[in-house]
């Protein structure tokens, strides 16, 4: 916008030398006719363009408010939509009392002994199991809410509307060994009877050479799904007739609402 100012501060110079030169052209008796059209021309171009210069210059004043008029628009937007954080200033907690001493002569109570069915054979197959969230913003837009969700991180707590993700490793004691695809198929049993096949492949695609392999497959809670306790199963095939299945017995995957008004 400068540099079309001083455009038209030059046009408008020109111009009044033009001009000038005109007069004095015109106060002197022997100015050639051809000569004095050529400058009269010259003087009328120079002032269209001028003219023209001041328009656009006009113009480029009006986009200007225009954009910021928009520019504010979008920041109050902005500032209206995101929930900003903030800390409060608390008084520190106070310190935990002095525990009561014991009687003389007793000691503390026996640590808790393992339930019964930590000490019976685990069935025919290992499993190590975790759930990931799969990370994001996801939510609808029209209903008026969004999850959030953070991104490949272990969690036990899942909002609606966000993808958890399965990742398993199943371990066969008879052999020592891993159970893979080629001898066994695995699946996760929904509690609504929804099976999610799992894939047997390296984490991240292979992008790095070093990642583990493992099972894994992911499933998109439902907006509307209830909310509690998603006590899934995992169920593990083998080519030579065994079976298996892990009943989360001691993760709880817990499925919340998680709305939050726009």
């Amino acid at each position: 916008m400068r540099h079309r100012r001083k455009t038209l501060f030059l046009s408008i110079g020109a111009l009044f030398a033009l001009t000038g030169l005109f007069v004095a052209a015109c106060g002197d008796s022997g100015i050639d006719e051809d000569e004095h059209d050529a400058v009269q021309q010259r003087l009328a171009a120079e002032e269209s363009r001028a003219q023209a210069l001041e328009q656009e210059l006009s113009a480029a004043e009006e986009r200007a408010q225009e954009m910021e008029a928009e520019l504010a628009s979008t920041l109050t937007n902005i500032a209206e939509r995101v929930v900003v954080l903030a800390a409060v200033p608390v008084d520190p907690p106070e310190p935990r009392p002095e525990p009561t001493p014991l009687p003389e002569g007793e000691g503390p109570p026996p640590p808790p002994s393992p339930p019964d069915a930590y000490f019976e054979p685990v069935g025919d197959f290992i499993f190590v199991v975790e759930t990931i969230a799969s990370g994001g913003a996801v939510g609808d837009e029209e209903a008026g809410y969004w999850a959030y969700d953070p991104s490949c991180v272990q969690s036990s707590t899942f909002t609606r509307s966000t993808r958890i993700v399965w990742r398993i490793e199943v371990i066969d004691p008879a052999t020592g060994t891993r159970v893979l695809d080629d001898v066994a198929s695995v699946k996760v049993v929904l509690p609504h009877g929804e099976e999610r096949d799992m894939r047997f492949s390296q984490r991240g695609g292979g992008r790095n050479p070093d990642a583990p392999w493992m099972w894994a497959t992911s499933w998109d809670i439902p907006a509307d799904y209830p909310v509690g306790s998603l006590d899934f199963q995992v169920v593990v095939e083998h080519e030579d007739g065994r079976s298996g299945v892990y009943a989360d017995p001691y993760i709880k995957v817990e499925i919340i609402d998680g709305q939050t008004e726009l």
